[in-house]
């Protein structure tokens, strides 16, 4: 019975460990232009995370119109 809870509370932890993987996600520019008050056009996306592309990249800061900070994480096949 020991054996079995303990093998039991491994798997349960091992799964949370490999379920807990950050999620593939990019930041884009858009060119914003307004039409109306409630009305705006989003045109010419820029993806700003190619060197990243397959990795988490989130949150957003922009800083001025050439900086940017952000969250980032890395695949394991860029280590």
């Amino acid at each position: 019975m020991r054996k079995t809870l303990l093998l039991l509370i491994t798997i349960i932890f091992c799964w949370k460990n490999a379920n807990a993987q950050l999620p593939n996600c990019n930041i884009y520019l858009f060119q914003m232009e307004q039409k109306s008050d409630s009305l705006f056009l989003f045109k010419k996306p820029q993806l700003l995370t190619a060197f990243n592309s397959k990795g988490y990249n989130n949150q957003p800061a922009f800083l001025s119109n050439n900086e940017i900070y952000f969250s980032m994480g890395t695949t394991s096949e860029d280590h």
